[in-house]
C-alpha cells in the first residue's frame, strides 16, 4: 500500500465565534476597596480560627493543672467557652467563609461581588460574638482559678 499524498494545502480550522450575546461573558474586575474589604474578611476569619484552635489547645493541654482543684463554676465556665471557641471556629469555616465564596463565585455584571451584604455581616458578627465571649469566658476561668 502506498501511504496517501501528501498535500501543501494546510487543514482549514474553524474560526473562534464572536458571538456578543454569549452567557460566558466575564465579570467585572472588583474595585481596589471591595478587594481589600473580602480580604479583611477572609484574614480576619483565619485569625480566628488560629486563635480559637490555640486558646483550645492550651486550655486543654493546662485544664489539669488549673482546673483540678478549681470551683466547679470555673470548670463550667471553661467548658462554655471551650465551646463558644468552637462554635467561633465553625461558624468562621462554613458561613463567613462559605458566604464569601459565594458571593465572589455569583460575581457578575448582573449581581456584583458585595462584601457588605446582610448574609456575610451577619456570619462575621457571629464569629466575633462567639470568640469574644469564648475568650472573655477562658479569662474569667482563669483569673478564678488563679483566686
Amino acid at each position: 500500500m502506498k501511504p496517501p499524498p501528501e498535500s501543501d494545502q494546510a487543514i482549514p480550522t474553524p474560526e473562534p465565534s464572536t458571538n456578543e450575546t454569549s452567557s460566558t461573558s466575564t465579570a467585572p474586575p472588583l474595585g481596589d476597596a471591595q478587594k481589600f474589604a473580602f480580604e479583611t474578611i477572609i484574614e480576619t476569619a483565619k485569625q480566628i480560627i488560629t486563635l480559637s484552635t490555640g486558646l483550645i489547645a492550651l486550655g486543654i493541654l493546662f485544664a489539669k493543672d488549673f482546673a483540678g482543684g478549681a470551683p466547679s463554676g470555673a470548670r463550667v465556665l471553661l467548658g462554655l467557652s471551650w465551646l463558644f471557641l468552637l462554635f467561633s471556629m465553625l461558624i468562621a469555616i462554613f458561613m463567613t467563609l462559605g458566604t464569601v465564596t459565594g458571593a465572589l463565585g455569583k460575581h457578575s455584571h448582573d449581581e456584583p461581588a458585595n462584601p457588605y451584604a446582610d448574609n456575610i455581616t451577619t456570619a462575621a458578627k457571629l464569629q466575633s460574638g462567639f470568640f469574644l465571649a469564648g475568650l472573655t469566658g477562658s479569662i474569667l476561668a482563669g483569673a478564678i482559678m488563679m483566686m
